[in-house]
């Protein structure tokens, strides 16, 4: 857990001091859904079973990107939750 606290403080310090705040909140912006994730997704499975000539163009980050992601962040509360819930230190 603690482990955890560390990385989340010094990315957020490394991107407060590399980047403007600009360009972090685009960032952020990038890695949320989109409607036209889903259509993307679909042209590229059409793609690689040959119905489709041209592989889809993704902006910043690809749907595959953005899934792995958020399942991070959602993994990230779903492994605390429990352990600070507990009221034990866990190892």
């Amino acid at each position: 857990m603690s482990r955890g606290c560390y990385s989340l403080g010094w990315a957020s310090t490394t991107c407060s001091t590399s980047r403007s705040a600009k360009t972090d909140a685009a960032l952020l912006l990038d890695f949320l859904p989109t409607p036209k994730d889903g259509y993307r997704r679909d042209c590229t499975l059409l793609y690689y079973l040959g119905l489709r000539r041209e592989k889809p163009e993704f902006r910043r980050f690809n749907y595959a990107e953005k899934a792995e992601y958020w399942a991070l962040v959602w993994g990230l509360f779903v492994m605390a939750a429990p352990a600070l819930c507990s009221g034990r230190r866990c190892p």
